[in-house]
């Protein structure tokens, strides 16, 4: 359960991220380019965009996802809000780091007694993976610092992997490092994650989205990484 509640803390710490100015309704009023694109003028936070539900699936045996950012930096003298988040929603339970599960495993098999089933669930939970991700490096000093090949233990000690229930969630910047878990499973479990993409209405990720044919003349179907 701790490891669960730090992850959360981590993921949403600003310690290490830039400040950035404080929103000034008088310099708003003269974003004066609110007014083309159905923007509704400067008085008028834009809305963003949303993208169609997809899902992500990893099947039993597939190793561990290289790091990587779903999306660049705009500019790179500059620290920017995000302008692209993602909304991942596991789709298959993953309470490895629960309290029942590290209670029910420090048993001997033959004291599990009737708690043999749900062991079983919980130790299979645990072996389907999840997305794991480095805490502030969607900032580019912090995340320059955590890939140098000389940082690399650093870089492992702040790998989390949030474990979530089914209908928890999880929104993250695009251009945090992170990537997909091996899935170990042993009974053959795969690992949906469902997402929605929000975007700031005026970005297109074009690289994520290359159209290809998933499923021969079935119609083009938008295809992705975790």
């Amino acid at each position: 359960m701790g490891r669960r509640r730090a992850s959360k803390v981590l993921l949403a710490s600003t310690e290490s991220f830039p400040s950035l100015p404080p929103r000034c309704p008088e310099r708003q009023a003269g974003n004066y380019g609110r007014w083309n694109f159905n923007g509704g003028g400067p008085e008028v936070r834009p809305v963003l965009s949303a993208g169609s539900v997809g899902a992500v699936m990893s099947l039993p045996g597939c190793a561990d996802q290289a790091l990587h950012a779903d999306a660049p930096h705009l500019y790179d003298h500059v620290h920017l809000p995000p302008y692209y988040v993602n909304l991942f929603v596991p789709a298959v339970a993953d309470e490895g780091d629960t309290t029942f599960e590290v209670c029910i495993f420090s048993l001997p098999a033959s004291a599990a007694g009737p708690f043999a089933e749900a062991l079983a669930n919980a130790r299979e939970a645990s072996q389907v993976g999840q997305t794991a991700f480095i805490p502030a490096s969607h900032v580019m000093d912090a995340c320059a610092r955590l890939m140098d090949d000389a940082n690399r233990s650093e870089r492992l000690e702040q790998i989390v992997r949030p474990h979530l229930k089914l209908g928890d969630a999880i929104l993250f910047d695009t251009r945090i490092i992170h990537f997909g878990l091996a899935n170990r499973s042993s009974r053959g479990t795969r690992r949906p994650v469902l997402y929605v993409n929000y975007t700031q209405p005026w970005y297109e990720d074009k690289k994520n989205w290359e159209r290809s044919l998933l499923f021969g003349d079935g119609g083009d179907q938008a295809s992705r990484g975790e």
